[in-house]
């Protein structure tokens, strides 16, 4: 009762006012998700090849699920809106250089994917796409000779990709980012500027995680600590990117919305807030990856209605630009308009960029080009009046491809403009009404990643024609996929008009990771052009899966196939060896004038200046050799006729160590699997792939084991190491067995998820040379981990300290090499000359006299290991007996060298 009075006193006086449903505050949702793919990803391969099927493509997938009418019709807020879904897409780094041919724009391939398989329902469910970037970077953080895509620590690191990826979302897909979300939380005061210049929303603020692990490949390392706990969006600060400040970017915080108990307690606080006047807005993210996104997606939609049940505050679900234009100024929806003129010079094409009012890119608008090239480059402007800008840059008019411009207003209303200089790129894959099976028994080809998921392929003869609707009419360059193909006998014909031309192919075809080059030709606009591809070989395969027919045709254009050398640990005293494919993409001869580089440990046996032919490519092996432990940096450098491209730079990166040898699961010679059910897993640690099977529970499984085996040609005490992936669900009581020449030696029990995704050592153990050696690793049937898997990925053999190891366990056999003293000594005339052999092995004998003469010797080949006794009577080697003297006995045997004095006394 006292309590009663205390609020009606309260309420009297105007201490405490109850809050109306009209003065409660409204919760704005941003729900969304980080999109990749992860299936095919491993950040110790630089080019990763990504498999699409289960998450964009596969109708059981959450792809489809998340985008089904009959799931996200639950969802609603409280106006009875079907939840909106933000997709940050990734891209960059880890995609550009991929081996992918099934995408048109390998930095593009999670926004490809998602449009191809999902347009339909984003714009059905008012989705949005837009951007997420990891900044991962290609390097050797600790210095042990081994990359991996690192979390780079410092934007600038990433600037050039960033740019690259925001000119191909451009560009290509249309798409640039108001709003962005950055991978693993990461931001630093350099990005923060960067984006202040073009992208006004950023929905990365983690408060209150801080952390990350430092430890090689670095990820994860994120500060939001000093941020904003409120769920209100701010202004940023230029000098601390935490905390709040004066810039125009806006900035929100996020919850990982899979993380259910989190997410429960924060809207709570949310509702709460609203509850007492005051809007909030939250990003609550996850990945479209993960087995529980649709639960969490359920969970989240069932808190925000028992809250708003529970405290009457309505929520709205919104995409995030949408969120952030309702909270800055909800009548404001009107994008700017945008103008984009040429500026003809003498040298090339400038571009004057105008907008009708104020846009948030101040400085200037977002710029990018590309050109026939297929290179793509952000434009830099300059201010010529209020709301107008030109490019600085003069680019020659044979260059250019496309131009595109991107700005918008402070709440995010959007304008775009394209300016096309040459026609799309056109693929016609196998399912396209203009591809045409003429002849031949065409069947399904399903292996490998596919345009569409499927290709066609023909055992023998067989024929397929195209007919491509040409934009245009000019030169075009003719491309093919064709996974499969055995064929070392087929050929291509253009025909135009009258015109016919004939293209043979009488070498294998390019792998499934390549394009296959048919020629450079004028076609016709319209429909009127065929091209006819055919298999002549009368028993070999010919897979076709997809036609690209570009306008993108340069005079000369150098490429390399890497951007950087990374011969990672090599051993010293071994020669090793690394290929860069040298090509020219263009229609006319061109030249590599020279090659050179400044460090004495690298080599490159081939004479230049070296000619290429148009579409031609050439093979150069780089050699590294040292005697010495050492970490090696150089820079190969190409000098060209490309004019676009007269010098080209490759650094080089080498750690040579202590000698080892290396097994890995793709090595052929070295790596054999026994028993049923290994597959390939796209975990990795070492190499592009891993392998792994499933294990038993109990019993004797010994069945499964797969064996890596390397002949040393060192003999001595190694440090034994293997690697699998990093990984929770190995086996945790594996037998590492140590073999011989095939004979069992030692067995070691080693938990696979011990330190898995590094080198972990089972032992130091003395191994000899010229043998096999066999790391055999087993399931044992002890595993008490359920639904485990054994791996196996890599096994090293690490030099400790050279010395002699025998070959066998017989104790008949000695350990060492020796030559005893002979005996007697002196003797008249016979003594006995006993050595010993632990291996088998050349062997010289030889009695030499004072002055350095051979008396008597004894030559093998191969001798047998043991312990060996010569009898000699004192005779050279004509049978005569020599004289009382002073002899030297010398023994030669692999490596080995010892002497002994012997006396004959008559």
């Amino acid at each position: 009762m006292i309590k009663n009075y205390l609020i009606l006193f309260l309420l009297f006086f105007g201490i405490l006012y109850p809050v109306s449903a009209s003065e409660k505050g409204k919760v704005y949702l941003v729900v969304g998700s980080d999109t990749s793919i992860w299936d095919g990803l491993s950040i110790s391969v630089y080019d990763n090849r990504y498999f699409r099927g289960a998450l964009y493509a596969d109708p059981a997938g959450n792809g489809h699920a998340v985008m089904d009418t009959s799931f996200r019709y639950q969802l609603r807020d409280s106006y009875g809106t079907p939840m909106k879904m933000t997709w940050w897409m990734m891209a960059g780094n880890v995609f550009r250089l991929s081996r992918n041919c099934n995408i048109p724009i390998r930095n593009n391939i999670t926004l490809y994917l998602m449009k191809k398989y999902h347009q339909e329902a984003i714009d059905h469910y008012d989705d949005q796409l837009t951007l997420h970037y990891h900044n991962y970077h290609w390097s050797d953080v600790d210095g042990d000779g081994t990359y991996y895509y690192n979390q780079g620590l410092d934007f600038t690191l990433n600037l050039d990709d960033y740019e690259h990826t925001l000119n191909t979302f451009l560009i290509e897909d249309d798409v640039f980012p108001v709003s962005f979300r950055s991978g693993w939380h990461y931001m630093d005061n350099a990005w923060q500027a960067y984006q202040e210049r073009f992208i006004p929303f950023d929905m990365s603020n983690a408060y209150p995680w801080k952390g990350g692990d430092y430890n090689e490949p670095t990820n994860n390392i994120i500060d939001w600590s000093e941020s904003p706990e409120a769920f209100v969006p701010y202004h940023p600060n230029e000098n601390n990117y935490q905390i709040e400040g004066d810039l125009n970017q806006w900035r929100l915080r996020s919850v990982c919305f899979t993380s259910i108990d989190r997410t429960r307690r924060e809207m709570e606080k949310m509702f709460q807030e609203a509850a007492n006047g005051n809007d909030q807005m939250v990003c609550l993210w996850s990945h479209l990856p993960q087995t529980d996104f649709l639960y969490g997606m359920e969970k989240l939609n069932e808190f925000a209605h028992e809250f708003e049940n529970q405290y009457g505050v309505d929520f709205m679900y919104c995409k995030d630009t949408e969120a952030m234009r309702l909270w800055i100024n909800p009548d404001d929806t009107i994008p700017p308009v945008l103008t984009v003129n040429e500026i003809i010079e003498p040298d090339g094409i400038r571009f004057a960029i105008a907008t009708d009012g104020p846009v948030f890119q101040v400085e200037e608008p977002y710029i990018a080009i590309k050109t026939v090239y297929e290179t793509y480059k952000r434009l830099s402007c300059t201010i010529t009046g209020e709301n107008q800008w030109e490019t600085i840059e003069s680019i020659p008019a044979h260059h250019l491809a496309k131009v595109s411009v991107a700005v918008c207003d402070t709440v995010g209303n959007q304008a775009k403009a394209h300016l096309d200089y040459v026609p799309d790129d056109l693929f016609i894959d196998n399912q396209d009404p203009a591809f045409q099976e003429i002849s031949g028994i065409w069947t399904d080809h399903t292996s490998g990643e596919l345009w569409s998921l499927s290709a066609r392929k023909v055992q023998g003869p067989g024929t397929v024609q195209i007919t491509p609707n040409i934009e245009e009419s000019r030169m075009y360059s003719i491309f093919f996929h064709g996974p499969g193909s055995t064929t070392d006998s087929a050929r291509c014909i253009v025909q135009t008009g009258g015109a016919i031309d004939t293209v043979l192919f009488m070498s294998p075809l390019k792998g499934t990771d390549v394009w296959q080059h048919a020629g450079f030709f004028e076609l016709d606009e319209g429909t009127g052009n065929i091209i006819t591809l055919e298999n002549l070989s009368s028993d070999k395969t010919f897979g076709l899966d997809v036609v690209r027919i570009t306008p993108l045709v340069a005079d000369k254009f150098f490429q390399t196939d890497c951007e950087m050398l990374t011969f990672g640990e090599v051993s010293a005293q071994d020669t090793v060896e690394k290929v860069i494919t040298l090509s020219n993409a263009g229609k006319e001869v061109m030249t590599v004038l020279s090659v050179s580089w400044d460090g004495d440990k690298i080599s490159i046996p081939v004479h230049f200046p070296l000619t290429l032919g148009p579409m031609d490519s050439h093979e150069i092996p780089v050699k590294f050799y040292t005697d010495e432990f050492c970490k090696y940096s150089d820079v190969i450098t190409f000098e060209t006729d490309d004019p676009m491209h007269p010098i080209v730079d490759i650094p080089v990166s080498v750690h040579a160590m202590s000698f080892f040898k290396l097994v890995d699961n793709e090595d052929p010679a070295g790596y054999i699997e026994y028993g049923s059910g290994w597959f390939t897993s796209t975990a990795t640690a070492y190499g592009p792939t891993s392998r792994c099977v499933l294990v038993s529970s109990s019993g004797n499984a010994s069945y499964k084991h797969a064996d890596f085996t390397k002949t040393l040609n060192m003999s001595g005490t190694y440090d034994i190491q293997y690697i699998v992936p990093k990984t929770v669900n190995a086996h945790n009581r594996a037998d590492y067995i140590i073999m011989v020449d095939g004979a069992p030696r030692d067995t070691f029990v080693m938990d696979q998820n011990q330190g898995s995704g590094a080198f972990v050592s089972i032992t130091d153990y003395d191994l000899p040379k010229n043998l096999p050696i066999t790391i055999r690793v087993q399931d044992n049937g002890g595993n008490s981990n359920p639904n485990s898997v054994l791996r196996a990925d890599a096994v090293k053999f690490l030099l400790v300290e050279e010395k002699f190891v025998s070959g066998t366990n017989d104790p008949e056999i000695p350990l060492d090499f020796s030559l005893n003293q002979n005996y007697p000594n002196p003797f008249n005339p016979t003594t006995h000359i006993i050595f010993d052999l632990p291996v088998r092995s050349p062997l010289h004998l030889a009695i030499y006299d004072i002055t350095g003469r051979i008396v008597k010797e004894w030559q093998f080949n191969d001798h047998k290991a043991g312990r060996h006794e010569i009898v000699w009577n004192g005779t050279n080697q004509l049978g005569q007996p020599i004289s009382t003297g002073v002899y030297i006995l010398r023994m030669k045997a692999d490596g080995f060298l010892d002497t002994r004095k012997m006396v004959l006394m008559k």
